[in-house]
């Protein structure tokens, strides 16, 4: 599947993603990933990520209780803009599969933001390179800032010119 028929599936479907649960983000991961050889389930062993010295959660209890309690967060949350950022930081994060986390996080937020009447967002007015940079300064130092603002930027952006 393409990346318009993935997003039109969450936009059509924005009334399911109110409220975010493992299985509808193993959805759109398989959604996602399909045609890739990929396991449609979550991870059960060590992953690593190039140019980083994170290593992603490898004890298995963590690994599988981390998508429920990211749930229950996101969830908690009433402000629709702090939990897409955070289901998208997260899922990052954890590196839930074994391959499709990032494109799985972006499109779970903006399937939390339309659920919210909010537009989506692209990434396409940022480099490859910014963006990455941004995650990995996340990863190796919890620290949000750079990619809070990217966030911010991408969605004005995609105000300004999509909708």
């Amino acid at each position: 599947m393409n990346r318009l028929v993935n997003l039109a599936y969450t936009r059509e479907n924005t009334n399911l993603f109110n409220h975010l649960t493992v299985s509808k983000i193993i959805y759109i991961h398989t959604l996602l990933t399909q045609k890739m050889g990929i396991s449609k389930s979550i991870r059960n062993r060590l992953v690593r990520i190039i140019g980083t010295k994170y290593t992603p959660p490898d004890n298995q209890f963590v690994i599988e209780e981390a998508p429920e309690n990211l749930c229950v967060s996101v969830n908690s949350i009433s402000n629709v803009f702090e939990k897409a950022l955070r289901a998208l930081l997260i899922i990052n994060y954890l590196q839930l599969f074994d391959d499709g986390n990032k494109r799985t996080a972006r499109l779970t937020a903006n399937a939390l933001l339309m659920a919210a009447e909010r537009c989506p967002l692209s990434y396409r007015s940022i480099s490859p390179s910014e963006y990455k940079k941004s995650i990995l300064l996340f990863y190796e130092m919890n620290n949000v800032n750079a990619f809070k603002k990217i966030f911010i930027d991408q969605y004005r952006f995609a105000v300004e010119n999509y909708f």
